[in-house]
């Protein structure tokens, strides 16, 4: 009798100590997944505090470019060809519609 209520104890203890292990990763998980949720929404904003950069530079990009075309009218020079208006440092990298 004693052998079986030992290895009753012995049973209940590790379910026990499983159960304890289980909830302590799961708590580890939950935190690295909120730390992750956090990372990934700052990263969010960013990407759209730089995509809202990059509109107001394009924005800037084609006043520069109108008043190029104003002041190349005015000096009666010819225009920019559209192909030199894109073809910015080095060239497109890719096909152009």
């Amino acid at each position: 009798m004693v052998k079986l209520v030992a290895g009753v104890a012995t049973v209940v203890a590790a379910s026990m100590l499983a159960a304890a292990i289980g909830v302590v990763s799961h708590s580890v998980d939950l935190s690295h997944s909120w730390q992750l949720e956090r990372d990934n929404q700052a990263l969010a904003s960013e990407v759209a505090r730089l995509g809202g950069r990059v509109d107001v530079l394009s924005d800037t990009l084609a006043i520069v470019s109108r008043h190029d075309d104003e002041a190349r009218l005015v000096a009666g020079l010819d225009p920019l060809s559209p192909d030199v208006k894109r073809a910015g440092i080095g060239g497109p990298a890719g096909p152009w519609p």
